[in-house]
């Protein structure tokens, strides 16, 4: 598996801007995350410009990669992930927790947890999260996923791994695009909503491919997606045999954030080797939705957690 390719964005040229921004959100990122946010995407408007052309860039229309890596950000473990991911978002999309995901948290720590540890669970280590589509299975799926580092891993084993559909598309038979594109495979529901014996295909059934013929989007599901017919295993074989021949392994340090169009790109982890002594890795998370206004009927009034049921 390759490490690292393109595209990277260094930020260490604007970082004491960004710095000066980040303090300037007054608001508490949990107690009062509606202000936060909205402060914000108030000061995304000040962010570099040529920084906000490389966001605006990659929300119309992603690249080969299906990611976009930020470094050089003020991000510590004393401050700053909450702001540079409130920042950068607001630039791609609206931030948007999930009530089932960290009790509708806007953002999340990731870190091991023992009891995570052999789960297709974010807080796994032993066990390689497999690629995946985010939140597959929901009706109203991110359209990015925000990781910020706040602490690497310090064996250096835990890399995200990233498959673009653009990278996989070309690995795929000719055969298999129409089965693709037809509604024959069924997701799981993930392990944080409820699936806690993570039982294969109980989610709604999909097409794997779709929007363009000549540019798709992806929804798959390595671990919980499976074909409801013989050709559509066939498929789904094809599109995992692609997606690890186009895999790209990302290793994360502090100041980085990582943006992953979650539209175009699956994306996993490899195992690591957990030592619970507070030096672990540890990534904040955000969700972005392209339009929170779809998910209306799925929020309460005024706010931005997602509570659709499963």
């Amino acid at each position: 598996m390759p490490r690292l390719a393109a595209p990277v964005c260094d930020c260490a040229r604007y970082r004491r801007r960004i710095g000066d921004l980040c303090a300037g959100l007054r608001a508490h990122p949990y107690r009062q995350s509606e202000l936060f946010v909205r402060q914000a995407a108030l000061a995304g408007d000040e962010l570099p410009r040529g920084l906000r052309g490389a966001l605006h860039d990659f929300r119309l229309n992603g690249n080969r990669d299906g990611y976009l890596l930020l470094r050089g950000l003020p991000i510590s473990p004393e401050r700053g992930a909450e702001a540079c991911l409130a920042l950068i978002g607001s630039r791609l999309g609206a931030i948007a927790g999930y009530a089932q995901e960290k009790k509708g948290a806007l953002f999340h720590d990731i870190v091991p947890q023992r009891s995570e540890e052999d789960r297709q669970s974010a807080a796994s280590s032993k066990a390689a999260l497999a690629l995946h589509t985010e939140r597959c299975f929901h009706p109203f799926l991110p359209s990015h996923v925000l990781l910020a580092c706040v602490r690497p891993d310090p064996g250096r084993a835990a890399l995200t791994v990233i498959a673009s559909v653009r990278r996989m598309l070309p690995g795929i038979p000719d055969r298999w695009l129409p089965v693709l594109r037809r509604p024959l495979f069924r997701t799981g529901i993930d392990y944080s909503f409820g699936n806690v014996t993570a039982q294969k295909a109980n989610g709604p059934v999909m097409s794997v491919l779709y929007g363009s013929r000549s540019d798709p989007c992806l929804r798959y599901d390595l671990d919980l997606m499976d074909g409801l017919t013989v050709p559509a295993r066939a498929a789904l074989g094809a599109v995992a045999r692609a997606a690890q021949r186009a895999c790209i392994g990302v290793p994360l340090a502090a100041g980085d954030l990582l943006v992953i169009d979650n539209r175009r790109a699956v994306h996993g982890r490899t195992a690591f080797v957990a030592r619970y002594d507070g030096r672990d890795r540890w990534l904040k998370r955000a969700y972005l939705v392209s339009d929170l206004t779809a998910a209306a009927a799925d929020c309460r009034p005024g706010e931005r957690v997602i509570r659709t049921r499963f």
